[in-house]
């Protein structure tokens, strides 16, 4: 179903215009927020923001840490298992960047980076 369906990268047209004397009419940068849907593929969905410029800084910056282990490895081999209909899609700013992936439960690979960002997800314990 969704794998990751990748990070997003900045282009040019993501950037701020300079005016022609230099920086000082560039769009200020954006913050950095995650938007995360749940889906439970039943018919529900919960859709929560990441602020993590401020109250979510642990579960975004944990979050970035793992961005490489939630991409699936193209010579990864995968159980045809389906777990379950459940997904999660994340898009926003991570670290001044783009980002927009989505994961599901559709086979043993997929669902090991679900738990992953399930568990990424949830506040920390502090």
């Amino acid at each position: 179903m969704f794998g990751v369906v990748g990070v997003c990268v900045p282009t040019a047209a993501l950037a701020g215009c300079a005016g022609p004397g230099g920086d000082e009419h560039a769009d200020p940068e954006p913050p950095d927020r995650l938007d995360v849907t749940r889906d439970d593929g039943r018919g529900t969905t919960f859709r929560i923001e990441l602020d993590c410029d401020r109250g979510d800084r642990d579960r975004c910056a944990r979050i970035a840490g793992q961005l490489s282990a939630l991409r699936p490895d193209p010579d990864e081999v995968c159980a045809e298992v389906f777990v379950g209909p459940e997904s999660i899609a994340v898009s926003g700013r991570l670290g001044g960047e783009p980002v927009l992936f989505a994961l599901d439960r559709s086979d043993s690979c997929a669902d090991a980076r679900y738990r992953v960002l399930d568990a990424l997800l949830r506040p920390s314990a502090d």
